[in-house]
């Protein structure tokens, strides 16, 4: 039996492991993004704090301000705009690692802070969608459940894969989804809107490692910035402004050896919070190289372009030749400049020759999950119906989350 709230507007969360989307349902963009990090006081403060000021209250009774800090007898946990304002002072660890939530409390207080602060959802009135990766442990939606339904009161709760949304998004039913993302690489043939498990691919590899990789070979070069989670967030924003995807690696690798030290003007430089500027040369492209080529990292997984290849390959033979010519890229990894074009180069030489390979990448594939979130409960009638409601919940149990959602 639904509740008179279930007919509310819809609230649409992309859970991600490195960022975390929501809005309500009927916008194409989600309004609130944030890392999905909480903070941790690493110094001992000794004068009182400007963070506890009457907009913003930091008393020892679980009480949270605006910006989402939380205190408890463990110290203050912070989330949202103040881990930027404080990254100095605070130790950043990661909620989820692997599509899977690893620190339940900070990423309730993360998801707390996203609903009712900054979304300003009224407690136990609206209905939620919220993302999960394919193939996630059973107890990790469970416990997922356990929060929206017991802690925000959700009158229903819909659980959907990203890949399947982004290709909502897309305006699409079938297509072969690519979906990279901060900590996994998840590739799934959809097919009229029918997902085929058997051939998903599903490998650790995202932008998290391409940090890692990239902050490694600056160690190499003579440059340490991995010895805090601040400093290690500087390295992620050092890939986001100047890594790119090589189309062929060893002819990039000439290139800037016959431009010399430095690389010449293919290096580049970025200038870090303390002012010092960083040069980076060949570090630029060979860090995204594990996204192809994982056994750089010693992993022994496929790289994206087998991944798409041994996806298609698993499905029947009749959806083969479709699927090659509708790839949809996904994920906030694919940003990567020269990511589509490697792709296209490397899927055209494993697939058959007879078949012509297409690639769509949308502008706006940071958000594409979220997007099709949107849609998805704009269609009151569908998602009511693939939605677990709240009496249904407390009747079945939680086990009812893998049986009607997506």
């Amino acid at each position: 039996m639904s509740s008179v709230h279930d007919l509310n507007q819809p609230v649409v969360l992309d859970l991600g492991s490195g960022l975390t989307k929501g809005g309500y349902a009927g916008t194409p963009d989600p309004s609130v993004v944030i890392g999905t990090l909480t903070g941790h006081a690493k110094l001992q403060r000794v004068l009182p704090s400007a963070t506890a000021a009457p907009d913003m209250p930091g008393t020892p009774d679980g009480s949270r301000g605006k910006y989402g800090e939380a205190t408890s007898s463990g110290g203050s946990v912070f989330v949202g705009e103040q881990l930027r304002n404080m990254c100095g002072v605070l130790r950043l660890e990661h909620a989820m690692q692997r599509g899977m939530v690893t620190d339940w409390s900070g990423a309730e207080e993360i998801w707390r802070h996203v609903s009712t602060d900054l979304l300003s959802v009224a407690h136990g009135e609206h209905p939620f969608l919220v993302t999960e990766n394919a193939l996630n442990a059973r107890w990790n939606r469970e416990r997922m459940g356990e929060f929206f339904f017991e802690s925000l009161n959700a009158p229903s709760l819909c659980v959907a894969v990203p890949g399947v949304l982004s290709l909502y998004a897309s305006g699409r039913t079938s297509g072969l989804v690519v979906d990279v993302g901060d900590t996994l690489t998840t590739t799934m043939a959809v097919a009229d809107g029918h997902v085929d498990v058997h051939a998903m691919r599903r490998s650790e590899v995202g932008g998290r490692d391409v940090t890692e990789r990239l902050g490694t070979l600056l160690q190499k070069s003579g440059v340490s910035l991995m010895g805090t989670s601040s400093e290690r967030e500087a390295v992620r924003r050092v890939k986001e402004r100047l890594c790119y995807i090589a189309e062929d690696a060893r002819e990039e690798e000439r290139r800037f050896i016959d431009e010399g030290v430095g690389g010449g003007k293919l290096g580049a430089s970025f200038r870090l919070p303390d002012g010092n500027v960083l040069q980076v040369g060949t570090e630029r492209f060979r860090a995204g190289e594990i996204v192809f080529r994982p056994h750089l990292m010693g992993a022994e997984v496929d790289g994206v372009a087998q991944s798409v290849h041994s996806c298609t390959q698993a499905v029947d033979m009749h959806l083969r030749r479709a699927l090659y010519g509708s790839v949809l890229l996904s994920g906030g990894s694919t940003l990567l400049r020269g990511f589509c074009t490697r792709l296209l180069r490397e899927v055209r030489a494993l697939a058959p020759s007879n078949c012509k390979i297409r690639i769509h990448a949308p502008t706006d594939r940071l958000y594409s999950a979220f997007t099709g979130g949107s849609v998805l409960a704009c269609l009151s009638t569908t998602f009511r119906s693939m939605a677990v409601s709240r009496s249904e919940y407390f009747e079945h149990g939680a086990g009812v989350l893998h049986h009607k959602c997506l």
